[in-house]
């Protein structure tokens, strides 16, 4: 039997995309900033605005998903 993962939840902020790369911060904490993959943000990167709240879902204190608000203003 395996253990539950102990997966985290935090609000992350989404600030620009450069090349290949998607890069965040932790809300509250802009000097926390992180870059993301394509492969991470696929499905939803069109959706992305600057300065956008969303939910990181975070594994051992590594980010493994990004997670959209429910409602988007277009």
């Amino acid at each position: 039997m395996f253990d539950e993962a102990d997966i985290e939840k935090k609000p992350v902020m989404y600030l620009y995309h450069h090349r290949d790369e998607f890069v965040f911060h932790e809300k509250g904490k802009p000097q926390n900033r992180f870059p993301l993959p394509d492969a991470i943000i696929s499905g939803i990167q069109n959706w992305l605005k600057p300065n956008m709240e969303l939910e990181g879902l975070f594994f051992e204190g590594e980010i493994i998903s990004i997670k959209p608000p429910i409602k988007l203003d277009l």
